[in-house]
């Protein structure tokens, strides 16, 4: 090869890489400017999301603040038609203060000087005092009584009354029925208060309620107090002292009278399970006792043998193993789940059987002694259905 050929080859080669040097640079400007457009598209959505973000913030915060405004106006109209009564008599309260107690301060002041002007105080806010204390007892604790809080009002009340009569009347130009006038003027918002709020109406229903509450707690309070009354005092040895009350039903009139209710057998088995057909494994049998038979009452010169009591009753000796007997029926009744201590039981039986506690209880220790045999006693046990 000469060397023209050479340069030839050289100068093509080297317009060979120029143009591959400017294909690259312009594939290279073509990716760079594709890049920013979609840079520039990113941006331009990220902007608008952020736009759209920021106002459905904004919306959302105008949902709020109209649901807001919406609940304080239900809140503030709920408070308004619950305390209408207030609204109303308050402004008139108002009116009432606003004439009576210049006035009365310069009746005071014409009686005791430059502090007289205090005499409006003791006059108009005394009564004021007492109806709000009324009204907040009412509300705060309304099974409390308020009788002392209500003649303070009255007394206070009839207190302003007099001085603004008095004032009325010995005011110059004053006759009695300027004393009338400011008297009644004087007490009028205050006796409006009492009326419309601090005693409410209330409904025929809750009125018959109220009555209904009050006689089923004095009936309550006095048949305690007649059961306290009537209850047995037990000591124990270490001179422990209770009151023991005979459980059941009774009807209360000049004393508690036992009566027998065809539904305390069903309640007390619903408490404490079935009094009948107890397990037999858990059924403490009772101690057989001997049917007793009457002792003949002694001959003597007054009544020979034979002779019957006067009018002709034939009357003997009552059996003295029939409490024994009633008791041990009594017992064996119980159920074994039974919730009642050893001295409630004795004095509820006791008071079934028309015995004392004390003998209740030693006949019920009898029947927890063990049962002797046949051959120790050939007495039939009859008592308790034991056979």
């Amino acid at each position: 090869m000469s060397w023209t050929e050479d340069r030839r080859a050289d100068r093509n080669a080297a317009r060979e890489q120029d143009r591959a040097d400017r294909r690259a640079h312009d594939e290279q400007a073509l990716a760079l400017r594709r890049l920013a457009g979609e840079q520039a598209l990113a941006a331009a959505r990220q902007a608008g999301d952020l736009a759209a973000h920021k106002q459905a913030t904004r919306a959302a915060g105008r949902q709020a603040r109209r649901a807001e405004a919406r609940k304080t106006r239900a809140a503030a109209a709920g408070w308004l038609a619950g305390h209408l009564a207030e609204l109303l008599v308050y402004p008139l309260a108002l009116v009432s203060a606003v004439l009576a107690v210049p006035a009365m301060a310069a009746y005071g002041r014409t009686l005791y000087g430059p502090t007289g002007f205090a005499l409006s105080i003791l006059s108009e806010l005394g009564g004021w005092a007492f109806a709000f204390a009324v009204q907040a007892s009412r509300h705060r604790h309304p099974d409390r009584p308020t009788g002392m809080l209500t003649a303070g009002i009255g007394v206070f009340a009839l207190v302003g009354a007099a001085l603004n009569f008095a004032h009325g009347s010995t005011v110059p130009g004053g006759s009695p029925v300027h004393g009338v006038v400011m008297a009644v003027v004087s007490v009028a918002g205050i006796v409006a208060h009492q009326l419309v709020v601090a005693a409410p109406p209330r409904s025929r229903a809750e009125r018959a309620a109220a009555r209904r509450t009050r006689r089923e707690a004095d009936r309550i309070e006095r048949a305690q107090r007649l059961a306290a009354r009537a209850s047995v005092i037990e000591i124990d040895p270490d001179g422990t002292a209770r009151l023991v009350y005979p459980a059941g039903a009774y009807t209360l009139r000049r004393r508690l009278t036992p009566i027998s209710t065809p539904t305390a057998p069903a309640d007390r088995s619903r408490r404490r399970g079935s009094r009948t057909n107890p397990p037999a494994a858990e059924t403490v049998a009772p101690e057989p006792v001997a049917d007793v038979a009457p002792v003949p009452a002694v001959p003597s010169a007054r009544r020979p043998a034979g002779a019957t009591r006067p009018g002709g009753s034939g009357a003997t000796r009552p059996d003295r193993g029939a409490g024994r007997r009633e008791i041990a029926r009594l017992y064996a009744a119980v159920p074994a789940d039974d919730t009642r201590s050893g001295r409630q039981l004795a004095a509820d039986l006791a008071a079934q059987a028309g015995l004392s506690t004390a003998t209740a209880r030693r006949y019920i220790a009898d029947l927890h002694k063990p049962t002797p045999t046949p051959a120790e006693s050939s007495v039939p046990a009859t008592v308790g259905g034991a056979s």
